[in-house]
């Protein structure tokens, strides 16, 4: 790996505040109210759940990298805010499959709206298909480098 000198890093932290700080992220989530009363790891729950039918506390804690006492939280949260149940797993009595409530997949819906209109409208700023193309092939380098950290 080259060297990565001050300069980087700084035009790094420059771009990456100005695309969070600017008012694209506070305007399209000012479209989805419900999403602002539940944290990461919440939204992560019903993702998770919503995603990838019969989905059992395993698999999200395997997938979150979180102690299961925190997604046992997480869950107990959502429970009592009526976004999510606990049914007995039927193919194995000793644990539960996550199932989404009517009002979690209302959550859901307005979840994946906002990642759909936030990702697109960060698309859209690049002006051809080659360069959304480099943009995400570099993101993914990003993301699968930073798994060794």
């Amino acid at each position: 790996m080259s060297e990565i000198n001050d300069s980087q890093i700084k035009e790094l932290n420059r771009v990456w505040h100005s695309i969070f700080v600017k008012n694209l992220f506070r305007t399209i989530e000012s479209k989805y109210p419900n999403l602002k009363s539940l944290d990461n790891r919440e939204i992560g729950v019903i993702a998770r759940t919503g995603h990838h039918k019969n989905t059992v506390i395993k698999d999200v804690t395997r997938e979150s990298n979180l102690p299961k006492s925190s997604i046992t939280n997480v869950i107990n949260k959502l429970e009592s805010k009526g976004l999510i149940l606990r049914e007995i797993n039927p193919l194995d009595k000793r644990s539960f499959n996550l199932v989404l409530t009517s009002e979690g997949e209302k959550i859901l819906k307005e979840h994946d709206d906002f990642e759909h209109e936030l990702c697109g409208t960060v698309l859209a700023a690049l002006d051809s298909s080659d360069e959304r193309d480099l943009f995400l092939s570099l993101c993914s380098k990003i993301s699968d480098n930073l798994l060794d950290f």
